[in-house]
């Protein structure tokens, strides 16, 4: 059965401001489109990386990726950029023609057929360019809520000064996007059905979501001779108390993580340990919110799989009262380890979790009824029992099947025209009809050259706004 794309003698690119280690902003998409790459590139397919991300970075991240950057089998292409209003920690890349000259050439080097591309600020104009650059098919993923932004501070201020400007743009961009790639992919099905009555996606051809994969091949039960280092974690994190209840949060420490909210709806003997990073200043924001609660263990720091792993495998529950993930990495992650979930009842979460079985899905607004339902399933109880057995259960389940190879799940999913024939027989066109095609093929790169002008437009007029 063919497992393979090295057969094809074709390569895949990515293009995307977000790439490990940056995960500060955007990490769950970061970690996925990582995966991604990783996972192609085992497998024999050249990757060549559009990104902010150095190499040196990529070497201290993962030195194993940083061996394909060595040997050629990664091509990185490190994209300039600069910071930006909305987030000032997630780079936008710098546009010039001399830069998307060269991803041109790029693409026509390695005769890319696959191109990926999340959400960024120039998607429009680099989808665009892959099709003008002869790429067979492009995908582009939407991993964030941006209509949700306009609650925020900075983006009122955006609006104070552009007027209708940012929203009527945000709607282009959505819609250029989507109808120019091939395909159009969201983070999860629980984020498609929550964003289908948006306005800004309103007219966004979104045909399906991507698999769910885990980042690490660490994130499992830990074995016999991890034990040790799984309680000394556990001390630490419960402040030197490990018989105490301990919930977990894992992530960035910033406001849309609704942190400051946790520990009020946390039973008052239980513990909570906090594990991420964030910028300075949402670092300072959430420790001001956390400081008038007692039994709370913050570790400024994002961990490697491995320790992160253990870390998870520690803890009773994993909690989170985010109501912003278009998937939720972390529960995938905790559920893997063999650690039940706590968390919001919002977006991608409800994709993963089910109520009452691997996990519980809380409103953390309302702080009484979260508070209960923690007792009810405290830890020791013959309801946290139940669940714990299943999750441990499904966990050891998870690991023991055998799944096809990354490239065919991926591209039977996404680009089933990019699956290599079984037959060889496939009957020649005729001489007009290959003429008839060579025409419409000519009109249609024609068109790609104007709509090429239209998204260079648009992004412009984006880089207007954000930076």
């Amino acid at each position: 059965m063919w497992s393979s794309l090295e057969d094809t003698r074709f390569a895949v690119a990515v293009y995307t401001s977000g790439f490990p280690p940056n995960l500060r902003v955007g990490g769950g998409c970061a970690l996925r489109y990582y995966t991604i790459v990783k996972n192609f590139l085992k497998e024999g397919t050249k990757v060549v990386l559009f990104s902010p991300v150095k190499k040196q970075d990529i070497l201290s991240f993962d030195p194993k990726l940083g061996s394909h950057v060595e040997n050629g089998s990664l091509v990185l292409e490190t994209l300039p950029s600069s910071s930006n209003k909305i987030q000032p920690e997630l780079e936008v890349t710098k546009p010039s023609f001399g830069l998307f000259r060269r991803i041109f050439h790029l693409l026509r080097k390695h005769k890319v057929q696959l191109f990926l591309c999340p959400d960024n600020v120039e998607s429009s104009l680099v989808l665009a360019l892959a099709k003008v650059a002869g790429v067979k098919r492009t995908i582009y993923g939407i991993h964030t809520d941006l209509s949700l932004f306009f609650h925020a501070k900075p983006i009122s201020q955006v609006m104070d000064s552009k007027g209708l400007l940012f929203p009527v743009a945000l709607f282009l961009h959505f819609t250029s996007c989507s109808r120019i790639a091939d395909t159009c992919v969201v983070s999860s099905e629980a984020f498609r059905r929550q964003i289908a009555d948006r306005l800004f996606y309103r007219f966004v051809k979104i045909d399906g979501a991507m698999e769910s994969m885990l980042w690490s091949p660490h994130f499992r039960l830990p074995g016999e001779s991890e034990a040790e280092i799984v309680a000394r974690w556990r001390y630490e994190l419960s402040d030197g108390h490990p018989e105490d209840p301990l919930a977990l949060y894992v992530g960035r420490w910033s406001p849309e993580k609704r942190i400051s909210m946790i520990r009020p709806a946390l039973p008052a003997h239980w513990r909570l340990a906090l594990v991420g990073d964030g910028t300075d200043q949402e670092v300072v924001d959430i420790e001001a919110g956390i400081a008038g609660f007692d039994r709370v263990k913050a570790r400024r720091e994002f961990l490697g799989s491995k320790d992160l792993a253990l870390v998870y495998s520690c803890a009773d529950f994993l909690v989170s009262a985010s109501d912003f993930e278009t998937f939720g990495f972390v529960a995938l992650e905790s559920l893997a380890c063999g650690t039940p979930v706590a968390v919001e009842n919002k977006g991608g979460f409800k994709q993963t979790v089910e109520d009452g079985t691997n996990g519980l899905l809380l409103s953390f607004d309302d702080v009484e009824e979260t508070r209960r339902r923690l007792e009810e399933y405290s830890p020791g109880s013959l309801a946290y029992y139940e669940l714990k057995k299943h999750v441990v259960e499904s966990a050891k389940y998870s690991q023991s099947i055998e799944t096809n190879s990354f490239s065919e799940r991926f591209l039977r999913r996404h680009a089933p025209d990019l699956i290599p024939s079984v037959s060889s027989k496939d009957k020649k066109p005729s001489a007009a009809v290959v003429v008839g095609n060579q025409i419409l093929n000519g009109a249609y790169h024609a068109f790609l050259w104007v709509y090429l002008l239209l998204c260079f437009i648009i992004m412009m007029t984006f880089v207007s706004i954000f930076t």
